[in-house]
This record gives structure tokens, sequence and C-alpha cells, in this order.
């Protein structure tokens, strides 16, 4: 099935459900994005002036008025990330089959701007325009806009380099290393390269996911599979001090911060838990299994469950702020405007709403879609939401 992409702009207020024709009628743009094949959503540059679609063939950038202003023919496009300054956009392609290779393009000048290795994975730096790529035993730390290669890691012949994640603030690396014997993480110094911390977690079997990792609080996150709960582990002893059963890996969801996790429990209750203290809340009010679960940059939990009601929750009070029941069909999306107050919703059936929480109402609310969407994305300004179907 072909994806598009269809783009809302939101500065009209709707008091009911109306026809796609309605919306248009009044102002509001609809339009599709999008090349051949099946399209495929990327994100928003971080300062709001690009947006970035690539399909099978291509990649496509469009402006902040959703104008299209470039398009990259190559194949097999993936991995596709914006660095801080959004000058520069790091991808692979496909050259051969089984073969990709990195590089990164200049927006301004519309071309390569350097080449980064064949079959190689890539990270940004979270605020400059550094990217570290990984293979093998080996990564490097390359200055972006000198090209110059500030800093290489090596490991043991035999060890691979599964992941690497930034530190909160930015002056430690954390590697993820695959062993033959078993896996570990060791704790990098960015400006020396010298190793501070390595530790083989207690419980290695099994596959992880939303690793998450808090130079700040010196704690690292992460949910096992196996033995289905997230795990908080003290860096400095190597011991998991705290663990919390979660049935599901598509249902629990750190905050912003990653000071708190919540995640849906068997009985359709939500447990928030701050993983600091170890204090921990319920919240009760879905009467089906929660599907969905949404973190503003507030104190608002956003979940939806399959009794086909969307609440919104004040973490502070435990009070239901907002409570949505227009359909019984499970809801399927949940993404929070910019602006932390308004919330986007949709069910399995493309039935989409935008809820303004603070003022508690609905500002609009339709079925237009015949097919199922499959991601939402707002706008660093707030003004459009990208719908991938």
């Amino acid at each position: 099935m072909k994806k598009s992409f269809l783009i809302f702009l939101l500065f009209l207020v709707f008091p009911s459900p109306i026809s796609i024709e309605t919306i248009q009628s009044q102002g509001a743009n609809v339009r599709i994005l999008g090349g051949p094949g099946r399209a495929v959503l990327d994100s928003w540059s971080p300062n709001g002036s690009r947006l970035a679609i690539h399909s099978s063939y291509d990649l496509t950038l469009y402006d902040d008025e959703l104008d299209e202003v470039e398009t990259i023919l190559l194949p097999g496009i993936t991995n596709v990330q914006w660095s801080p300054s959004s000058k520069f956009l790091a991808f692979t392609y496909t050259i051969a089959e089984g073969q990709n290779r990195a590089v990164i393009w200049d927006v301004e000048s519309e071309s390569i701007y350097m080449e980064l290795g064949d079959n190689i994975q890539h990270v940004w730096h979270p605020t400059e325009d550094v990217i570290i790529t990984y293979q093998n035993n080996h990564a490097s730390l390359i200055d972006i806009t000198t090209t110059d290669e500030k800093r290489t890691f090596t490991f043991d012949e035999g060890q691979a380099i599964t992941d690497v994640y930034w530190g909160a603030n930015s002056q430690q690396i954390l590697f993820a290393i695959a062993g033959n014997v078993d896996t570990f993480y060791q704790l990098r110094d960015l400006e020396s390269g010298e190793a501070l911390d390595t530790f083989t977690p207690s419980r290695v079997e099994g596959e992880f996911f939303d690793i998450v990792w808090s130079s700040e609080t010196r704690q690292f996150l992460r949910y096992s599979a196996n033995d289905r709960e997230i795990e908080v582990m003290d860096i400095a002893t190597s011991e998991i001090v705290n663990a919390f059963p979660v049935d599901d890996p598509m249902r629990f969801s750190f905050d912003k911060n990653h000071l708190r996790v919540a995640y849906a429990k068997e009985d359709h209750s939500i447990e928030v838990i701050d993983l600091t203290s170890g204090d921990s809340i319920v919240l009760n009010g879905h009467t089906d299994a929660v599907g969905e679960l949404a973190w503003n940059s507030d104190h608002y939990l956003a979940t939806s469950g399959n009794d086909g009601h969307i609440i919104v929750w004040d973490i502070g009070s435990v009070d239901i702020v907002f409570e949505f029941n227009l359909y019984t069909d499970p809801y399927s999306g949940l993404a929070w405007h910019p602006d932390g107050n308004k919330l986007a919703v949709v069910n399995e059936n493309s039935f989409m709403a935008w809820i303004n929480v603070r003022q508690g109402v609905i500002t609009f609310a339709g079925n237009h879609f015949s097919t199922e969407i499959d991601t939402m994305n707002w706008s660093q300004d707030g003004n459009y939401i990208v719908r991938s179907m």
C-alpha cells in the first residue's frame, strides 16, 4: 500500500466534525507529500525550516511552508538524521546489494559534503555538528564543519559496537559492546577518550528496548524483554538498584527528563514511578487495555485505551484533566503540540481530533481517510501536523 503524507494548517477552530471539503473551503490546507513508492516521514529539522521525507527512490526536503525545495535522487535511503545546526543531513543509501554508504549532505549547496564510509552507523552530537561513526570495534568522532577526525575509540578484536549513547552533559559517551562471551557497556570521556567506567549488567540475556542513559543521575535505564521489566542500574556499582514489571514493551513511556516512567498494567491501570525516589502513583480510569502513553513537556500524561477513551492526567494532582470518548474504536496515536496545551489523537479507523487540553475543548474532529495512520508529527512552530498513512 502506498503511503502518503497529509499536512493540516492549524489556524482554524472547528466546533464539530466536518468533511474534508469543508476544511478546504474554510481555508485550511490538505496536501499530499512524498515521492513514488513507500514514503517515510523522517523529521523536521531542529530549527523548523525543513521537513525531510524519503521513499525507496529519493529524499525530498520541504520548507516551513511545505513547498518542495530539494530532491535527492539516491536509492535505498535510510537512517536520515539532521545535524543540530540544521545545515547538514546524515543518511545512508544503497550502493550494491547488501551494501550501503553513509554520507553528509550539505543542505545549502544541495550536494554531498563528505562521505563517512561504507556499512557504518552514525549518531550526531546533541548540540554540535559533530558526529560519531562506528563499525565493528572502531568508532570515530568527526567535526563536520572542519571534516577533522577529533577522536577514535577502539575495542578489542572480536568485539563489536552495537549502540552509542550520549550523556546528558554531552561530554561522555556510553558504548554498548557485544563480545564473544558477554555484552558490556563502557563509558568514555569525550576529550581524552579514556574509559571512565566499564560494567556488565547482571542480566544480559534477551533483547533490550528504549535504553536511556543519564550522566546527571549516573543511572542507566533499560527494558528487558526476557525479564519483562524496566531496570535501573547504578553505573558506579554496576548493580540494578530497582526493577519495575512491564507486560508489553510498547506500553511504557519515560517523561521528557527521563525522571519518571509510566507503564500500563494488566488490570488496565497506569503506574507512574519517580525513578529518583522510587515513589509511585496508580491511575485508574480505563476499562480495557491501555495502548498508548504520551507525556507533554509539563506534567500531563495522555493515555488511550481499547475502551475508546483518551484521558489526560495531571500527574502532580493525580486528577483527570480531560476525557475524550467520541468513538468506541481504540486510539492508535497521540501527539502533543509543541506548546504542551493541545493534543492530536487518531483512532484505528483514522478518525482524528485536536484537543485543547488547557481549555477543555475539542477544536477539530473528523473522519476523512480510509487508510490507517502510522505516525503523527507536529512542526516546531505548531502550525502543521504531518500524518503518515
